[in-house]
């Protein structure tokens, strides 16, 4: 590149004519001695408004000279360099050119330079490509950018920026909310960008739409989603208005015109149901079900007609149309059919469904298990050639004999399960697949078998586990978390090398309980989990592979989900070592954790300082991001921070900096891609921020309400969004809730039962919200309808009914009490070994202090069916108690404590005996 000297511009005089001293400065870059030629080039470098027209003329001058010192210029506002850069900056560019170029003097806050590029290159071939890549750095880094703006006082800079060069709807919001916030009159300002002049009209209509809609005037939304004739988008702020009625007719008239059995039909007619029923037409809701109940094929289901049939049923299913949802289901999916059955309470229906008649129990269960042989020993299916052509089929006799297992252990029929999952678990195929062991040990580790799951990984006789299968549940164990069960897996390893001498069963158990953060050793605890830590980091680094993944242990090779595990166990020193040695090596993950150590400890001071270093390393895009977008992990880490830093500067006194700053952080996330403001919700949440949480999500949600983000999803920000408002607006949470659901039919899967468990959570939402206002008779209808999904539900039995009870509505509390208990009680007489909904229905009746004689009898038999449940004998203590009977419940509660210590519930419920609490 040409180099120039890089001094300070020299200022317009005032009174001078711009056009004039444009002909004289551009004559004089080939006039006079060398150094009036300099000034002259230095002089049109600086006032490129005035100057632009004169520079681009000059660069076309005869005199090469002339022009050589006009086209440097050019160069240089191409390039954005202008000479008012302040030198550290222009060292940092020296190595760069383009886009990269542009990023620094965004970082560096230089946000006019960047303007300056992106005009200059307006006219060029390269001017589309130029801006679009502007506007998508911006859009990925917009947070770093507003502090950057608010750090250099240049917030102005940075919104003309936005102006010039925003190309997509998603940066336009951005614009518009953070304009909003920095107090500016988005009437005057511009609801859109001025670069939008250069979109097509549809596109500045939908930007609009959105732009309304996420700023919450949903209203002014429609109205121009109407106009502009967007019928999806109109569709949308329906939705988000909760407008039913509205949101029929379009539906109908494409179920009426479709071919009849298309998915567009049935399709049409699901959306037909959603909001008839949610407007109160029941005949229409009626109408619509029907459709959708039509007879499946009596055929097999091809894979392109199943989406088709799993959207009837889960549409039919939610809405409360239970048996022709399960004739759907019968043929098709007998395995959904059963979970659905038993969760409807109506098990023998669901035995049957899976081919187990009650006549021939035993018989037909030895049938299932010779059927799963058949089909594990035929192999798999070949494709021409000769090669297998999937090793990841299903096996509808397995799926079949995996939920017929679980059933049994849900009536209490625990070694008919048990003797079932082991004879298909030794079933392989020919080329030595073991599967079934594999999916029979995950089913009883679902079931909350641990103890059984674990002796079951291991085959008879052979004390070796797969690493496949090993891993995998290590991934169960951890809520699918890969890198805790990295982590696990090194502990596993460690355990190994420490006790070489336990069995795989007795270690895996071990496991599991660490990972709960329960100990499993009686004596010498601390001294054990030195141990562990030291076997963990000492000696030469050792490497296995678990299921295709490398797990490293050994000096130098902790992770701050190691240091996790040690804080879970309640290990802080051994844990902030991990987190130290990890800090050093710039893990940001162990820096988050060892600020919030700071914090609980009092040192306020610290942990900012340790929050600011975080923010520094991201920011600057140097972290060590895991994730698998570098550049959201890098923003999503450096959000963690900048949040940490506000909790610290409250935590020392300084409210006025934490408002600031909170401000700023309302700022910054105007921008964040959609994803990255999700996860980081999700964090406020867990820390207690459920304020900012929420204020963000309801923004997120309008946004996510139309699509325009494919990374997404909007239901899953409705839950989370939902989840957020069930303390104190359980209305609001039930409809997000529900029309996440509801409008996810075919985006989201569920396991088939939680289309019975969650509407009747939101029918439960809706109970609590009538309660609230004194509406006795929906309370009721509410209960009853929630109960018809869910018979079974103790935890509204222990949350919904406590509540009702105390609003007044006594009535509404004890009639749901006798739904549960006649359920509860037919299912009792049918499977009298079920300890479980023995223990449940006890638990329910001494929560709301009502049929105690019935909850002791269930009591009782709960714990001589399993009388080493500490549960089940915490539940007895509390009916005795409840009965008036609190010397025999403390003398139980006391036995349950030396059983387990660790168990916090106990203690409460001793003190509450002891002191004769109600």
């Amino acid at each position: 590149m040409t180099t120039a000297p890089l001094l300070r511009a020299q200022s317009v005089a005032a009174g001078d004519d711009p056009r004039s001293l444009a002909r004289v400065g551009a004559d004089e870059l080939g006039e006079g001695d060398y150094a009036r030629r300099q000034s002259a080039m230095r002089r049109l470098w600086s006032e490129r408004e005035t100057m632009r027209e004169a520079v681009q003329r000059a660069a076309r001058h005869s005199d090469p000279e002339v022009a050589s010192r006009a086209r440097w210029i050019l160069q240089q506002w191409q390039q954005g360099v202008l000479p008012d850069i302040p030198p550290e900056v222009l060292k940092r560019l020296a190595d760069s050119e383009g886009i990269e170029r542009l990023q620094r003097l965004l970082e560096a806050g230089q946000f006019h330079a960047v303007i300056v590029a992106a005009e200059q290159a307006a006219a060029t071939a390269e001017g589309p490509s130029l801006r679009d890549d502007i506007s998508d750095l911006l859009q990925r880094r917009f947070a770093f950018f507003v502090r950057t703006a608010e750090q250099t006082n240049q917030f102005d800079a940075f919104c003309d920026l936005l102006d010039v060069a925003t190309e997509s709807p998603a940066l336009a919001v951005a614009r518009a909310e953070l304009l909003t916030r920095l107090g500016f009159d988005l009437a005057e300002r511009g609801e859109l960008p001025e670069s939008a002049r250069r979109w097509s009209e549809t596109q500045r209509a939908r930007t609009t739409v959105l732009i309304r809609a996420t700023r919450g005037d949903v209203p002014a939304a429609l109205e121009a989603a109407r106009q502009a004739d967007q019928e999806d988008m109109v569709r949308a702020c329906l939705l988000l208005l909760g407008d039913w009625e509205a949101l029929i007719g379009e539906p109908r008239r494409q179920a009426e015109a479709a071919p009849p059995g298309s998915l567009l039909a049935y399709r049409s007619w699901s959306d037909v149901l959603v909001a008839a029923a949610r407007a109160g037409q029941d005949s229409l809701a009626d109408q619509a079900a029907e459709h959708l109940a039509e007879p499946a094929p009596t055929e097999a289901v091809s894979a392109a007609d199943r989406p088709a049939l799993e959207l009837r049923w889960r549409s039919l299913l939610i809405h409360g149309y239970v048996e022709p949802a399960l004739r759907l289901l019968r043929s098709h999916d007998p395995a959904d059919a059963a979970e659905v059955l038993g969760y409807l309470g109506r098990f023998d229906e669901a035995f049957e469904v899976l081919g187990i008649r009650r006549e021939s129990f035993e018989q037909d269960l030895r049938s299932l298990a010779a059927e799963v042989q058949k089909q594990v020993t035929a192999g798999e299916p070949k494709g021409e050639d000769g090669s297998a052509i999937s090793r990841q089929r299903r096996l509808p006799a397995m799926d079949r004999a995996l939920m017929a297992a679980k059933l049994l252990l849900r009536v209490g029929e625990d070694l008919r399960a048990k003797a079932l999952l082991e004879e298909v678990a030794g079933f392989s195929g020919g080329d030595g697949d073991t599967r079934t062991r594999d999916q029979a040990v995950v089913t009883l580790w679902q079931m909350g078998q641990s103890e059984e799951a674990f002796a079951l990984a291991v085959p008879p006789d052979n004390e070796h586990l797969k690493p496949m299968l090993l891993y995998e549940l290590l991934r169960w164990m951890t809520g699918r978390d890969e890198p805790q069960a990295r982590a696990l897996a090194s502990v596993w390893e460690a355990l190994l090398q420490l006790h070489p001498e336990i069995s795989v069963a007795e270690r895996l158990q071990w496991i599991a309980e660490l990972q709960r953060g329960e100990i499993p050793w009686d004596t010498d605890r601390d001294g054990r989990f030195r141990r562990l830590f030291d076997q963990l980091q000492s000696g030469k680094p050792t490497v296995r592979r678990f299921n295709g993944r490398l797990v490293v242990t050994g000096r130098g090779y902790a992770s701050a989900e190691l240091g996790d595990f040690f804080l879970r166990l309640g290990q802080t020193e051994l844990a902030r070592q991990i987190y130290q040695q990890r800090s050093a090596a710039g893990d940001s993950a162990a820096d988050l954790q060892l600020a919030r150590l700071e914090l609980s400890s009092g040192s306020a001071a610290d942990a900012y300082e340790i929050y600011r270093r975080v923010w520094l390393r991201h920011s600057s895009g140097r972290g060590e991001s895991q994730e698998s977008n570098a550049s959201d992990g890098d923003l999503l880490v450096a959000l963690k921070a900048m949040i940490g830093e506000i909790i610290a500067l409250e935590r020392t006194g300084d409210q006025a900096e934490s408002e600031r700053q909170r401000r700023l952080l309302g700022r910054m996330l105007c921008g964040c891609p959609a994803p990255v403001k999700k996860e980081f919700c999700d964090y406020l949440d867990d820390i207690g921020e459920d304020e900012l949480a929420r204020d963000t999500l309801e923004r997120l949600l309008r946004f996510s309400a139309f699509g325009a983000d494919e990374e997404i999803d909007f239901g899953r920000v409705a839950i989370g969004y939902g989840s957020l408002l069930e303390a104190d607006s359980p209305a609001e949470a039930a409809r997000w809730q529900d029309l996440a659901l509801a409008g996810t039919l075919e985006t989201m899967a569920y396991y088939a039962r939680g289309y019975l468990i969650l509407p009747a959570q939101h029918l439960g939402l809706r109970a609590r919200a009538a309660a609230a206002r004194g509406d006795a008779a929906a309370v009721g209808e509410y209960v009853r309808r929630s109960l018809r999904l869910y018979p079974m539900n103790i935890n509204m039995a222990e949350d919904l009914f406590t509540e009702l009870r105390e609003a007044g509505l006594d009535q509404q509390a004890d009639e749901g009490l006798t739904q549960i208990f006649a359920v509860g009680r037919a299912h009792l007489a049918r499977f009298p070994q079920d300890a479980e909904d023995a223990n449940n229905l006890a638990w329910t009746a001494a929560m709301s202090g009502r049929r105690l004689d019935e909850a002791l009898e269930l009591a009782r038999r709960a714990c001589f069916l399993r009388p080493d449940s500490v549960s089940y004998r915490d539940t007895l203590a509390e009916v005795l108690y409840q009965r008036g009977n609190r010397r025999e419940a403390l003398i139980i509660e006391r036995h349950c404590l030396l059983d387990d210590p660790d168990m916090w519930h106990l203690h409460e419920q001793i003190e509450k005996f002891e002191e004769g609490e109600e």
